[in-house]
C-alpha cells in the first residue's frame, strides 16, 4: 500500500510538472495562501455552500477534486508531497465533506461550478485541475468555466475511454447487465455482512444513486436512511434525500 501511495505520488507530481510548462509563466502571488489555515467556504451559483483547504505556496496551484461519494480526505496521501512545490486546494464537492447539500439539480454541471466557484477564490493565475473518478469529468466540465488560467487536466483513474469508438447500442446493453449482476452480488454480500455482525435479519439494502432516489416512495428513502445510520453513514444518504 506504502509502494502504491507513493508511486501515486511521483506519477501525480511528474503530470503537474508537464503541465506547468505549458502555459504563460506565472509566479505565485504574495497572497498565496500558505499552510492550511483551516476550512475556507465558496459560494456555487445556486447558494451551496463549498468547503475547500488550502496547503503550501508554489504555481501553478494543484485543484484536487474527489470523486462520487467521496470527499477532499481522498487525497491526503499526496497532499504533503504535492504541497512542497506547488500551491495546493482540496474541495469537498457539493452533498460531501463539510459542503452544503441544499441543492435540487445534481448534475455534473452544477458540481463544476463548485469548482469554478472555488477557482475565483485561488489568486494563482495558473491552476491545474486533478479529478478522481467521476471528479475528473467534474474538472472537464469546470475548465472552461474558469478559462485560460486553466494549464491542465489530469484524470485519476477514469476517462478510459477517450479517442475510443462511441459503444455500440448492443455493448451498452451489455455493460448495463453486467452492472446490475455486480450489485445484485454486492446487496448479497451486504446483507450477509450485516446479519453476520449483528445477527439482525436485513430485509432492506440498497445501493443507490442521486436519479434512483428521486422517485422513491417515503416509505424506501426511510428504510435507507433506517440501513445507512446502523451502519454509520447517514449523511451521505440524507444529502441524497430530495423531494
Amino acid at each position: 500500500m506504502v509502494n502504491a501511495r507513493a508511486a501515486g505520488c511521483a506519477l501525480l507530481l511528474t503530470a503537474v510538472a508537464a503541465c506547468s510548462q505549458h502555459g504563460p509563466a506565472g509566479a505565485a502571488p504574495a497572497a498565496a495562501a500558505g499552510e492550511d489555515e483551516g476550512p475556507r467556504i465558496a459560494m456555487s451559483p445556486d447558494n451551496v455552500h463549498i468547503e475547500y483547504r488550502v496547503y503550501g505556496h508554489g504555481d501553478p496551484a494543484v485543484v484536487l477534486v474527489h470523486g462520487w461519494a467521496s470527499d477532499a480526505n481522498y487525497w491526503n496521501a499526496q497532499v504533503e508531497a504535492l504541497k512542497a512545490r506547488y500551491t495546493v486546494v482540496a474541495l469537498n464537492l457539493a452533498g460531501h465533506g463539510a459542503s452544503g447539500n441544499n441543492r435540487s439539480d445534481w448534475s455534473i454541471a452544477n458540481y463544476a461550478q463548485d469548482v469554478a466557484a472555488v477557482a475565483r477564490q485561488i489568486p494563482n493565475s495558473r491552476l491545474v485541475l486533478v479529478g478522481h473518478s467521476m471528479g475528473a469529468a467534474v474538472s472537464l466540465a469546470a475548465t472552461p468555466l474558469i478559462g485560460t488560467r486553466v494549464i491542465g487536466v489530469i484524470a485519476v483513474e477514469a476517462l478510459r475511454s477517450v479517442g475510443l469508438p462511441p459503444l455500440t447500442p448492443s455493448e451498452i446493453e451489455q455493460s448495463i447487465a453486467q452492472g446490475e449482476r455486480r450489485i445484485s452480488t454486492l446487496l448479497q454480500i451486504g446483507r450477509t455482512t450485516l446479519e453476520t455482525a449483528t445477527g439482525i435479519q436485513v430485509d432492506y439494502l440498497a445501493i443507490v444513486d442521486a436519479r434512483s432516489l428521486l422517485p422513491a416512495t417515503s416509505a424506501e428513502r426511510g428504510a435507507l436512511v433506517a440501513v445507512a445510520a446502523y451502519v454509520g453513514r447517514t449523511r451521505l444518504i440524507d444529502n441524497l434525500l430530495v423531494d
